[in-house]
């Protein structure tokens, strides 16, 4: 026959059961006040991700009612892109570890998408999630807006960047043209015009026609005058052929292929070089004539 157990020992019999009581009110105490928050979401959730039990902010903030979520399997509302590390997220769960911080998206029910950033902790105990997520759309929203313009504000200096350079490619071209224009003017000046006007000057005029054909050549000088001051005084002693040498120099084609252009020798432009470099006091120094022709026409010119 079984003896009947001891006072002290239904005593403290007695005293666990009030301490599991107790335990548990505590504990529902802490789950009541875990789903008193409105402003963000709640669940308990089973590992398999079978919702067990939400709070009024699954209503307000993704209008579903308890009795539409409690039941249902977690992940099934989840975005497809955003299940598989939801899903990793929740077997890390399941080892113990704890999630202070995920972002998924999560379907409304009005069918639009919802970002929200999650915590949770697991009970290996009781196989159970205990999780809290608030809504951060707006602030998502916000930052893919940033991002947006900030894309746009990329594009948009590259385009300004693209056409600056254009420009500067323009003005350089502007004047490069302005400086050609500059030099034929003073060559043809010099080749066509001039030389006729000082033969015209010996050919026996009167004193009246000697007087017109001095207002001529002023009159003439007075024309390139605006742009004649730029060129180099050393530059303006080169000799009609001299200076399309020089020209020619300066775009950089050889001596070959100059006189392969004048119909001449490659020595008689050796011999124009040697004139140019020497009426450029050039002669037994190491400066290049093409380069010295460059600067002249950048600086001088």
């Amino acid at each position: 026959m079984e003896a009947k157990p001891s006072y002290e020992e239904l005593e403290k019999r007695v005293k666990e059961l009030e301490e599991g009581a107790i335990e548990r009110i505590q504990a529902e105490m802490v789950i009541e006040k875990f789903f008193e928050q409105p402003m963000n979401i709640h669940l308990i959730a089973g590992f398999d991700g079978l919702i067990h039990r939400v709070n009024i902010g699954w209503k307000t903030i993704m209008g579903y009612s308890k009795n539409e979520v409690e039941g249902t399997i977690f992940f099934d509302l989840v975005h497809p892109e955003d299940q598989v590390p939801t899903i990793e997220e929740m077997e890390k769960l399941g080892k113990g570890e704890t999630t202070f911080y995920f972002e998924n998206r999560y379907r409304h029910k009005d069918g639009n998408y919802r970002f929200l950033a999650w915590s949770a902790i697991a009970s290996l105990k009781d196989q159970l999630v205990y999780a809290v997520a608030s809504d951060i759309t707006e602030r998502k929203q916000a930052e893919e807006a940033l991002k947006e313009r900030e894309v746009k504000l990329a594009r948009k200096n590259m385009r300004l960047e693209e056409l600056n350079s254009a420009l500067k490619i323009l003005l350089e071209r502007r004047n490069q043209d302005k400086t050609e224009l500059e030099e034929n003017i003073l060559t043809n000046m010099k080749q066509l015009v001039l030389p006729y006007v000082e033969k015209l000057k010996k050919a026996g005029l009167s004193d009246k026609q000697e007087i017109f054909a001095d207002i001529l050549q002023s009159n003439l000088e007075d024309i390139v005058s605006p742009f004649a001051h730029k060129l180099s005084h050393k530059y303006l002693n080169f000799s009609p052929t001299e200076l399309k040498v020089a020209n020619l120099v300066k775009q950089g084609l050889s001596t070959k292929e100059i006189a392969d252009l004048f119909n001449s020798s490659p020595e008689t432009v050796s011999g124009h070089r040697k004139s140019m470099r020497k009426k450029l006091e050039l002669t037994d120094k190491k400066s290049n004539l093409r380069t010295h022709l460059l600067y002249l026409s950048d600086g001088d010119i």
